[in-house]
């Protein structure tokens, strides 16, 4: 090839990308679906893969034909489809709308893309540049075996975890391919290129576009095969849909009186005279994990085999319980201002029975509201219509003392009757272990929890069992949980991330004690949270009040047959529907269904919705009416339409900003002059979401509504205004622990010296957002020079108990060094250094120590680089510029630096060559390791055994040896910690 044609090769483009979609095929041959199905899925990938290639090389022909000299150009011109491709992705995680929309966040995220993609054009430039032939054609070989590793390598990430870096991993993977099959570009990049080129490959580009696209659209099952089994290609598929996002859901009103319809008659209810009610929850409690003990105290249950929670998001499913509606209908009902005209909230358990005289007690942990606060702020002010509750967080043992103490009160034993909700919250992450190893796997400590909080719920029956012996009435007693929890069978972890039962399917049992028993009955029709209360209304013979969206399951109690019912449940894009033994879930994102016979394969491995089109044609008819689903473009119609109700454009203008539609500005610019003043209101917190500047005056003028204060100072917060500061502190004391966090994190943005003092309260008093305290005031040293917040940050480092604590510390000191670097006293560095020498290393803790200029104490030599940070909002460790490494780097150890207990190396480095790079440490002229880099910032450790440095003192040399030309390798620091302080002289 002509030195003029070397470049961005569509063929070596191609060649690269076919290559990475040959690793998706095997991946999806091993996948479930008809062969026919993995054909068209194979075909699509491939089209799909090549389309993109041949894009991202039209885009460097095209900026190297504009702009022939300027290669940086041409570099970003390239990578703009993997930019935006970050872009999208990051604007649908949680908060990362504020990055998106400010210039330098953006820009920061921009320059790691490019710093990305520079790595690897200065590695191919020792590879391939002023080189032999031989070294080029090695450096071929290793190009591509690379790559292909690196597509291999990226396969194995988690299919739901992490994509932005898989995103960059298949990026690379197909960049080192297409090196390997085109060589050098140092020439001048293929400027003459004849236009007809660009002409063809834009031409192939739409062409395998159009037959991807045809090819997807042949079977559902094959959809679902290419969008989310293919490694690599189901990021460009993900990406596709997420810039096009399809509908929202609001539960259709007629849909739902027709699935509420009676059932006919059941059993006759039984007889429960003047029962209390005992709801018992448990948090991320899984269907599959028994409670013996309970199960050995309710031989009468009736226990539903089939339960379903309406989200897996504890403050959704629990306010569903309580209120029998579904999470849609809940947020869409919540009026933004006092005055606003809408429907309201809909009346709790716990309300409709304090109108009928009742005692109304509960037991929950304030974080309960982790997520979701926003969008249920009225149960939350409410605390769900109680008339007394204990949010305390206690541990199963302290929750069950108090509230037997509760149940002892003489009260209990005369009218009125007594509804008491307890919420156990120990099985919840982080599992603390009970008779298992601290650092036993996940799954054990979550197991010893479930069983710890299963002899404390024993416990507490057995007090109300001993109850009836003084006189107390009978109770009706319900069990169940929030959500599930996932320990990897969908490639997740925890909850909130998906409707597979794992973290869905819920245990559900109603039984008495002191009154004749319910069962014993084992249930198989799917049920769901929603029911449990027009069901206890039922049994306990009250009068239903209100709009209940749950059926009472008193029908299914008998010996007949089970009727045909539904069950629903809902997260972010997706949609869940239960008939039978069948669940149907659908992604509104990309618009792909999943199908599985839940008999037959309880593990929800195997989807069947290719095989059994016509049971998804009537489950999806079904789920759509339902749920209402409405396109952002029928959202946009709604919120500029001003003959609709007010409640709907409301509803509009909040649905457009949690789907965070960029289409939706123009229209939420419009509705900031709505007549409606909530309407306007929400307009202006929508847009807050979605980082537009042209909502500032309104949400200024909302810090005045008491109703939308705490909103308002968040979305201020984002936008970075500086008056949003004083009801920023506020909201630090807010009910919602994701409230207080968010805010805690613009405070370090925006707070001055003044704020100082209250953060550093939050920090002392709030254990969920200590963390988020400790970054703040690091942030606020580094900005403003405040001397008090380093010393607090300084003198809280010796009493921190937790890991994550002591991280955030240990940054939130790096950031404070860069502006009061003495100020650390010596105890605070000698506990620094013991946290940066431990196995695993604290994160941070050595880059806290050069910030500090803790090098050349008694226990710490060293030696540090001018290196440039670009600090973003939350990491500056792998955004580094420094120096490169040459020549070997010597450091002379002081004698009495290494103590009798040895030492550990520490070195941050990076690889800058496309080949193997070694680091090898000597030590007084001795090799000692030889350690692999890669091309990213890593903080290698290396143990030095005692007696590796004479009492004298002694010299580390670093070296780093590899292919190609020098320079092979960046350094950032190089410390040498001895493992305990040296003795006193």
């Amino acid at each position: 090839m002509q030195p003029a044609r070397r470049g961005i090769s569509l063929a070596a483009a191609l060649g690269a990308a076919a290559l990475v979609g040959a690793a998706d095929c095997v991946a999806l041959g091993r996948a479930w679906g008809s062969a026919g199905e993995r054909a068209g899925a194979m075909a699509a990938v491939l089209a799909a893969l090549m389309m993109a290639a041949a894009v991202c090389w039209s885009f460097g022909v095209l900026a190297v034909r504009l702009l022939p000299k300027r290669r940086a150009w041409a570099a970003l011109a390239a990578a703009a489809p993997v930019i935006v491709f970050l872009a999208v992705d990051l604007g649908q995680t949680h908060n990362a709308h504020a990055l998106l929309g400010r210039a330098a966040p953006l820009a920061a995220l921009v320059g790691l893309v490019l710093g990305y993609a520079g790595l690897l054009r200065a590695a191919e430039g020792m590879a391939f540049g002023r080189v032999a032939f031989g070294r080029v054609a090695f450096g071929r070989v290793a190009f591509g075996a690379a790559g292909v590793a690196l597509a291999v390598a990226n396969a194995w990430l988690p299919a739901r975890l992490y994509p932005s870096v898989r995103g960059l991993g298949v990026a690379g993977a197909v960049w080192l391919i297409a090196r390997s099959l085109n060589g050098s570009t140092n020439s001048d990049n293929g400027s003459t290129i004849a236009t007809p080129g660009l002409v063809r490959a834009w031409t192939a580009a739409v062409l395998l576009g159009a037959l991807s696209f045809g090819l997807q659209q042949g079977s559902s099952n094959g959809r679902f095969l290419a969008r989310t089994q293919a490694p690599s290609a189901s990021l460009l598929f993900d990406a596709i849909a997420r810039l096009h996002p399809t509908p929202l859901a609001l539960p259709d009103g007629a849909a739902q009186a027709a699935a509420r319809a009676p059932e006919g008659p059941g059993p006759a209810r039984p007889d429960l005279g003047d029962a209390n009610l005992l709801l018992i929850t448990v948090d991320a409690l899984r269907a599959d994990r028994p409670l013996p003990q309970v199960a050995a105290r309710a031989p009468g249950a009736i226990r539903f085999q089939r339960a379903y929670a309406q989200a897996p998001q504890t403050a959704f499913s629990i306010t569903s319980l309580l209120t029998s509606t579904h999470p849609a209908r809940l947020a869409a009902s919540q009026p933004t201002l006092p005055s606003a005209q809408g429907p309201g909230a809909h009346a709790t358990l716990a309300e409709i029975l304090l109108r009928q005289h009742w005692f109304t007690d509960a037991f929950y942990p304030a974080g309960l509201f982790f997520d979701g606060r926003s969008a249920l702020e009225h149960y939350a002010r409410s605390r769900f219509g109680f008339e007394w509750t204990d949010t305390r967080t206690l541990d199963a043992h302290a929750l069950t003392d108090a509230v037997l103490a509760r149940l002892a009160a003489p009260r209990f034993r005369s009218a009125p009757r007594t509804f008491t909700w307890v919420h156990y919250f120990d099985p919840h992450e982080p599992y603390v272990a009970h008779g298992v190893p601290d650092d036993a796997p996940a799954r054990a400590r979550y197991d010893s929890e479930v069983a710890y909080t299963d002899r404390e719920i024993a416990r507490l029956l057995d007090g109300v069992a001993a109850g009836m012996r003084d006189g107390v009435r009978p109770t009706l007693v319900v069990l169940t949980a929030d959500h599930g929890e996932e320990f990897g069978e969908h490639g997740g972890a925890y909850h909130g991330t998906s409707l597979y039962e794992e973290q869905i399917h819920v245990p559900l049992a109603l039984f008495t004690i002191g009154a004749a028993p319910l069962g014993p009955r084992a249930v198989e029709a799917p049920v769901e949270l929603v029911d449990v209360m027009p069901t206890v209304l039922e049994l306990l013979g009250v009068a239903r009040s209100g709009e209940l969206e749950g059926r009472s399951l008193t029908g299914l109690f008998g010996s007949a047959p089970a009727p045909v019912r539904d069950a629903h449940a809902e997260e972010h894009s997706r949609r869940l529907l239960v008939r039978g033994g069948w669940k149907l879930i659908h992604d509104q994102h990309g618009d792909v269904d999943e199908l599985y016979d839940l008999t037959s394969d309880p593990a929800e491995a195997r989807n069947r919705a290719g095989e059994r089109p016509e049971l998804v044609a009537s489950l999806h008819a079904s789920l759509t009416q339902w749920f209402n689903l409405s396109s952002p473009d029928a959202l946009i119609q709604t919120l500029g339409d001003a003959r609709r109700p007010a409640a709907e454009r409301l509803a509009a203008a909040r649905a457009l900003a949690e789907a965070e539609v960029p289409a939706a500005l123009p229209a939420l610019r419009a509705a900031l002059d709505d007549p409606a003043r909530a309407v306007a209101a929400e307009a202006a917190l929508a847009l807050a979401e979605l980082a537009d500047s042209a909502a500032l005056p309104s949400l200024r003028a909302l810090l005045e509504v008491p109703a939308l204060r705490r909103r308002a100072a968040l979305g201020l917060g984002r936008l970075r205004d500086p008056g949003a500061v004083p009801a920023l502190l506020e909201t630090t004391f807010d009910i919602d622990v994701t409230s207080r966090r968010h805010a805690l994190h613009y405070l370090g943005f925006l707070a001055g010296e003044e704020a100082v003092p209250a953060i550093e309260a939050r920090a002392l008093a709030d254990l969920k957002a200590r963390s988020d305290a400790y970054l703040a005031l690091g942030r606020i040293a580094e900005r403003t020079g405040s001397a008090q917040a380093a010393r607090f940050l300084a003198a809280r480092f010796a009493d921190e108990p937790y890991d994550d604590g002591r991280q955030n510390l240990a940054w939130a000191l790096a950031l404070a060094g860069a502006r009061h670097p003495g100020l650390v006293d010596a105890l605070t560095i000698d506990r620094l250094a013991s946290a940066a020498a431990a196995d695993p290393p604290l994160p941070f803790a050595s880059e806290a120590l050069v910030r500090l200029h803790a090098r050349g104490t008694p226990r710490v030599a060293g030696l540090d680089f001018a290196c440039t940070h670009r600090a973003d909002e939350n990491r500056f460790a792998d955004a580094t510029t420094c120096p490169q490494l040459e020549a070997p780097v010597r450091l002379r150890v002081p004698a009495g630096t290494i103590s009798i207990g040895g030492a550990v190396v520490l070195v941050r480095v990076r690889s800058l060559a496309d080949g193997p790079v070694v680091e090898t440490l000597a030590v007084d002229g001795r090799p000692f390791a030889r350690v692999p880099l890669t091309a990213r910032f890593a903080e290698l450790r290396i143990a030095l055994p005692p007696g590796a440095i004479a009492a004298r003192g002694g010299e580390l040399e670093l070296r780093v040896e590899g292919a190609g030309a020098t320079p092979l390798a960046e350094l950032d620091h190089l410390l040498v910690v001895a493992n305990r302080p040296s003795p006193a002289p």
